[in-house]
């Protein structure tokens, strides 16, 4: 019975705790950047203009934006795949 249990929860856990994971980095990343821009502005913004050049989409705040949207999905991957679990569970 566990083991079927498991089967039923086991990619919407794994789901959840990937975005959760990226949700704890993302929200990690904003107080660092607060400290790293209130100890030395032009060093903040120099790493930021460096980071926008070298991925061409943005800096710490837009790696802090796409973290939170791949949690995002992550919870609503893992919520399509609880709840086709359990429809296929209750259809047998």
């Amino acid at each position: 019975m566990s083991s079927f249990v498991w089967s039923i929860l086991e990619a919407p856990l794994l789901s959840f705790t990937l975005g959760i994971a990226l949700t704890v980095a993302a929200l990690s990343l904003f107080p660092e950047y607060r400290r790293l821009f209130m100890a030395d502005r032009k060093s903040a913004m120099s790493v930021e203009v460096l980071m926008l050049i070298a991925t061409g989409g943005g800096g710490p705040g837009f790696l802090v934006a796409f973290l939170l949207f791949a949690a995002l999905l992550s919870f609503a991957c893992g919520l399509f795949s609880l709840v086709f679990n359990v429809s296929q569970f209750l259809s047998r």
